[in-house]
């Protein structure tokens, strides 16, 4: 099965071009690593595509240990400093709120034998280098610095990123074990690079085929290894929360497969991984029970062991929280509040399931607000700069891009389904206030789509209510109770 990450074609006299001329619908020169037309005008040069060929044999991986790597001798000096930026500064960003294996150590240690993830990780280096001072807006859309140092990052990006794209063109082909590992892993460092430079559509793309592999293994009867895996996981997790369980489903079952939850919680990966299968059996239930004209009596039984599942995880959270933060560092620690905000939501999710309408919601007008709450705290605790400090300090913050889950599937679940006008409006605010990404995901972009629901549902109900508010400040019961009540008619089953 041959993987096109171009899309339909359209007309054949840019057929073979770079991606970047493509989409402008102009004549490519095709010059290599990177199209003259694009460098000339400042603008990325997208590549001639990497996913056209096809690859049906069985392929195998072998596991990593999780080991500090030094930079790698093959590197040119060039490289060796966009790789160190790569190590130290960019891969703890995108590994997000949560400890990585994927991009604290997988990747370290794969770029010092690996020739074409060196050049991907170096590439990825330099263009997270480059933005740290060119950001523009929440989509982080294409921008060149007029400072030449980061105009030189940006040259290096561009280059480095090309020779990736080459190189994969002619592994990917082949069958064996070492190199899919390779195609996979370059494949996330692939759609992060994209991120990074505001290519939307490439990063998803990308991702989408790093899916196609990952399939095409499991068919032969392959499973990925956990750390490989990771970012696939992420990546599932935001689509699931957003789009539905069926949006990417190359995972297995066995991924998802949960045991009884233990009285305490060792680490964030166990505390993550019960939650993780908490907030999959949430969705599953409602769609199964949506998909049969709500009628599933069977799934009672289901429900009530979510419920118990869902009462004994917060009951362990609360037992290991000490324990949890001494694991945690500078970055991690908002991920240990962050597990209770998706327990949160995960527990309105559950209580909401079997019911056929979306009036249910209103039972948990606390709940959302406790989810803005949350997220306020977690901001102060960390100094996370927002309004006004992030426009003065974007400077030093770097491209806001993550690979994991953050607070933009909360945020937006309560935009969407709480139907109290001034909560869902903050909802709304604080997904726009510092705009970042976690994944394809703008929080900007998703703000938008809440924004149209809302508007939508609403329909002129509120005609004349004043409700935006400052998002900062934490919620108010007597400022958000006894509002009126939206009717159930005018709700969407989002």
């Amino acid at each position: 099965m041959d993987v096109d990450v171009l899309g339909p074609r359209r007309r054949q006299k840019v057929k073979t071009g770079c991606k970047t001329c493509k989409l402008r619908r102009i004549k490519c020169d095709e010059g290599k690593p990177a199209c003259n037309k694009c460098l000339s005008s400042g603008r990325l040069c997208a590549g001639y595509g990497i996913w056209d060929e096809g690859m049906t044999s069985p392929i195998q991986c072998t596991s990593l240990s999780k080991v500090n790597t030094p930079i790698p001798s093959m590197a040119s000096q060039e490289e060796k400093g966009h790789f160190d930026f790569f190590r130290v500064i960019a891969s703890s960003k995108l590994a997000g709120a949560f400890p990585s294996s994927f991009w604290e150590s997988l990747v370290l240690q794969a770029s010092s034998s690996e020739l074409v993830v060196l050049h991907g990780a170096s590439a990825l280096g330099a263009a997270y280098k480059s933005r740290a001072q060119t950001i523009c807006d929440g989509l982080l859309q294409n921008h060149i610095s007029a400072d030449a140092a980061n105009r030189q990052d940006q040259s290096f990006a561009v280059k480095q990123y090309a020779r990736v794209l080459d190189m994969l063109q002619i592994q990917l082909p082949r069958t064996e074990k070492r190199l899919l590992r390779n195609g996979l892993i370059v494949c996330i460092l692939a759609t992060a690079f994209e991120l990074v430079q505001g290519n939307h559509k490439a990063a998803a793309i990308h991702l989408k085929n790093g899916f196609i592999l990952i399939r095409r293994a499991q068919n032969c009867g392959y499973e990925v290894e956990s750390d490989l895996a990771e970012p696939f996981t992420r990546a599932y997790m935001q689509s699931m929360l957003l789009e539905g369980s069926n949006s990417l489903s190359s995972l297995t079952e066995q991924t998802w497969a949960s045991t009884e939850i233990p009285k305490t919680f060792a680490s964030f990966h166990e505390a993550r991984h019960h939650l993780d299968a908490l907030l999959i059996g949430a969705v599953r239930l409602s769609e199964d029970f949506e998909s049969d004209n709500y009628r599933c009596p069977g799934n009672i039984h289901q429900l009530a062991t979510l419920e118990r599942a869902s009462s004994a995880w917060i009951h362990a959270y609360e037992a290991s929280l000490q324990d949890l933060l001494s694991q945690s560092n500078h970055r991690t620690i908002y991920g240990v509040f962050m597990l209770r905000m998706f327990h949160t939501m995960a527990s309105i999710m559950i209580s909401t399931a079997l019911a056929p309408h979306e009036c249910i919601f209103d039972k948990h007008t606390e709940q959302f607000a406790s989810i803005i709450d949350q997220t306020l705290k977690m901001w102060n605790m960390n100094g996370f700069a927002v309004g006004g400090p992030f426009e003065g300090h974007r400077s030093v913050t770097g491209p806001r891009v993550t690979f994991d889950l953050g607070i933009i599937s909360p945020l937006y679940y309560t935009a969407v389904k709480c139907r109290n006008p001034r909560l869902r409006r903050q909802a709304i605010g604080l997904l726009t206030v510092a705009p970042y990404r976690e994944g394809i995901w703008s929080s900007v972009v998703v703000a938008k789509i809440a924004r149209v629901v809302v508007d939508m549902e609403e329909n002129g109900f509120y005609a004349g209510g004043q409700f935006e508010e400052d998002s900062l400040t934490l919620t108010d019961p007597e400022r958000y109770c006894n509002l009126a009540i939206l009717p159930e008619e005018n709700r969407f089953r989002t």
